[in-house]
């Protein structure tokens, strides 16, 4: 049964397997550990943008509590005001793209 991780889990194996080859005149038995190492850290190292975006992430989310929790108690009783005012915040306090500020600023040199 072919899954989603299937490939890539295939692939890992093939390059560790390829690592401990060469790896084997070296390390003898523990190649395999030896290899795996290296394909650890290159892994990690790969998410490392990922991590940084999430804690990012996190900061933006607990800065906005406050007044989310505000909005909350405000509209306490009608959802689609509540709604609203969520989607307003979040519009608001979404982090701005360069070229986008450079669009509604008017400011940068036209490409034409």
């Amino acid at each position: 049964m072919t899954t989603l991780l299937s490939a890539p889990l295939a692939g890992a194996y093939h390059l560790v397997h390829w690592l401990a080859t060469f790896a084997a005149a070296i390390a003898g038995p523990f190649a395999t550990a030896v290899s795996t190492v290296p394909f650890t850290a290159a892994v990690r190292l790969a998410l490392v943008p990922v991590a940084r975006a999430a804690a990012r992430g996190d900061r933006a989310r607990a800065a906005m509590l406050p007044q989310l929790r505000a909005l909350q108690d405000q509209h306490r009783d009608d959802r689609d005001q509540l709604t609203a005012a969520l989607a307003d915040l979040q519009r608001e306090s979404a982090p701005r793209r360069s070229s986008d500020a450079c669009r509604r600023s008017r400011s940068c040199p036209s490409s034409g």
